[in-house]
């Protein structure tokens, strides 16, 4: 993905240069070091992405004396890691903890998780040691007398070090409501509608969720140009996920169910005097149910994944729909544009589920 990058960033990144001011204290080993630890950084995004860590994350590496092999833990307060394969097994579920990586000579990590960890801050240490953290989705290097901020690149994006997966769905979710679906602009969204995008958008035809499946998933496919991104995929034998996102070099993925809320019409109505069906929010209440579900099933089919879960609902209720064929107040029309879903506040709490995404589709005011 390209990243555009203000010329006012580049040069804050240039003025804080970790790389500089390693070989400043350090010399050569300094920088040899720096790189050796940011490859490290690297590595561990691939396998955990940044936008995941919700915990004080720490590496460091020892730069004089690296020959000693002393850790910064005793040994038997750490845990030797030799690749971040299951890395999301460990620490996905320490949120209230400091997680800390010492680099080795060899690549391989030492891992200790306590309380806190303000090694960063001493003195002493700083003279022999090369620290990074990432704390409160902020960067930084603690490098001898200096503490170097890692200006982003971009505000997509959560670290310089990996590329993002998360915020960029993020990102190209809202672009998508603002540009295609709050007026119904997606030419494929435009056929949900009872007379067509040019009339009052008051009723939705029959079945419209397939069309907003497939509205989406086109604008995702060519917005997330480092993911796969796939309609209808199984996270076990009988239930299908609306879409499924995986995104390349990462193991994070996202799955997106999709719920719509509002009036449709029946296409062979037994009472001739309701031809139509009303769904409310509950129907969004148990998509977001559904997607715990959906998640679950993910952690067993795909145990090395990070998976998050996303909601999507397409609000198009109106008030006081009785006939198909007759006008209502602009009033009513627009009486729940900003009318938001409340869900059990028990999912929050849940590390993989993100605020559902409510796209409101306006009517057209000018057709009322």
């Amino acid at each position: 993905m390209f990243i555009n990058a203000d010329l006012g960033r580049i040069h804050d990144l240039i003025a804080s240069s970790p790389t500089l001011h390693a070989s400043q204290v350090f010399g050569n080993n300094g920088t040899d070091k720096l790189s050796f630890l940011m490859d490290r950084i690297k590595i561990f995004y691939q396998h955990f992405p940044a936008e995941s860590v919700n915990f004080k994350l720490m590496f460091y590496i020892k730069v004089e004396n690296f020959e000693t092999k002393e850790n910064m833990f005793p040994r038997e307060a750490v845990t030797l890691i030799y690749d971040f394969d299951n890395i999301h097994t460990i620490i996905s579920s320490r949120s209230d903890k400091c997680i800390s990586f010492e680099v080795l000579e060899d690549g391989s990590c030492a891992l200790s998780i306590t309380d806190e960890n303000d090694f960063h801050n001493d003195e002493e240490l700083r003279k022999n040691y090369i620290f990074y953290s990432l704390n409160n989705k902020k960067e930084h290097f603690y490098i001898g007398a200096f503490t170097d901020e890692v200006v982003p690149l971009s505000p997509m994006i959560t670290s310089n070090f990996c590329a993002p997966t998360y915020r960029s769905l993020d990102d190209a979710l809202k672009a998508y409501y603002i540009k295609m679906a709050r007026e119904t602009t997606c030419k494929i969204l435009q056929s949900i509608w009872h007379k067509g995008v040019a009339g009052a958008r008051l009723f939705l035809n029959n079945k419209p969720e397939h069309i907003m499946r497939d509205s989406l998933v086109q604008a995702l496919n060519m917005t997330l140009k480092d993911a796969d991104v796939r309609a209808e995929q199984n996270t076990d034998d009988t239930k299908p996920v609306d879409i499924k996102i995986s995104w390349f070099h990462s193991k994070a993925t996202a799955l997106i169910e999709i719920k719509w809320i509002g009036t449709s019409l029946k296409i062979a109505p037994k009472d001739p005097k309701k031809p139509f069906t009303i769904y409310d929010e509950n129907r969004a209440r148990e998509g977001a149910k559904q997607l715990i579900e959906y998640i679950d099933n993910e952690f067993t089919s795909s145990p090395e994944r990070l998976p998050q879960a996303y909601l999507v609902v397409f609000d198009a209720r109106r008030k006081n729909l009785v006939d198909p064929e007759a006008q209502i107040n602009k009033d009513d029309a627009f009486f729940y544009e900003n009318h938001d879903i409340e869900y059990n506040p028990e999912y929050y709490e849940l590390g993989y589920f993100n605020k559902p995404y409510r796209f409101y589709l306006r009517p057209r005011y000018s057709s009322l």
